[in-house]
């Protein structure tokens, strides 16, 4: 149904129905988001005033969500859809960890990816939120980034079935490296010239891999040079 109502009524049996039918589950997120975003903007309005447990319906979607990204088929749909719900998240900086944003993270991380989808896919799925909803894109990208003592969370997995693949990617310290430097890239050409987003590279140059730290520092020289001023800029 196209209705948000009958969606919403599925309740804490919301992750199973979608993993039994992701399809038809995907579609009528999309159709919504597309057609009554102000609609589908209403699940995350209950949250204020409860203190415990998923207190807000979008816990249910977004469990849903990422229950069905571990699916290579379904990876890109289900990415470009929790983007659209960041969006509309009114509280994406919330103490509650169960946001849009961070269920991005979780699913796409470099060195801990809670998906099935090969590197590739998951590189290109950056690519599809930074079309479709460019801040949120730019949102991950700066949670991507490396960290110090960095952390992620495991993301809903599969109750139904197991899409494992026989041989699962081997996650070595070159493919998180080559991981990293697809964020970094696409990171420097969102930041462009915006002071305040080159200022965020600044604090991950530490954990940045030699090659990518270079560009940073090379970025930041140029855009210091065009835009010296007396008082200095506040990127440093």
């Amino acid at each position: 149904s196209k209705s948000h109502h009958s969606i919403l009524r599925l309740g804490d049996q919301t992750a199973l129905l979608a993993e039994a039918a992701p399809n038809p589950f995907l579609k009528a997120l999309e159709s919504m988001l597309e057609g009554a975003p102000e609609q589908v903007a209403q699940i995350f309005e209950s949250e204020r005033g409860r203190f415990f447990g998923p207190s807000s319906p979008h816990v249910h979607f977004l469990w849903a969500l990422e229950a069905i990204a571990w699916d290579p088929r379904y990876l890109n749909r289900a990415v470009v859809v929790l983007a659209k719900l960041g969006q509309l998240d009114p509280e994406p900086d919330s103490n509650h960890v169960n946001r849009p944003i961070n269920s991005l993270r979780d699913i796409l991380l470099g060195w801990s990816p809670n998906t099935y989808a090969l590197q590739p896919q998951r590189i290109a799925c950056l690519d599809a939120i930074l079309k479709a909803c460019p801040d949120v894109g730019w949102q991950l990208l700066k949670k991507l980034l490396p960290r110090s003592h960095d952390i992620s969370s495991p993301t809903q997995h599969p109750k139904l079935r197991d899409f494992a693949p026989e041989k699962p990617e081997e996650i070595t310290f070159g493919s998180v490296w080559d991981f990293e430097t697809a964020v970094v890239d696409r990171a420097l050409v969102v930041a462009g010239d915006n002071e305040e987003r080159l200022g965020v590279f600044i604090e991950s140059l530490g954990q940045l891999q030699a090659p990518n730290r270079a560009k940073v520092l090379a970025r930041v020289d140029s855009y210091l040079a065009t835009h010296q001023v007396d008082e200095g800029c506040t990127i440093w």
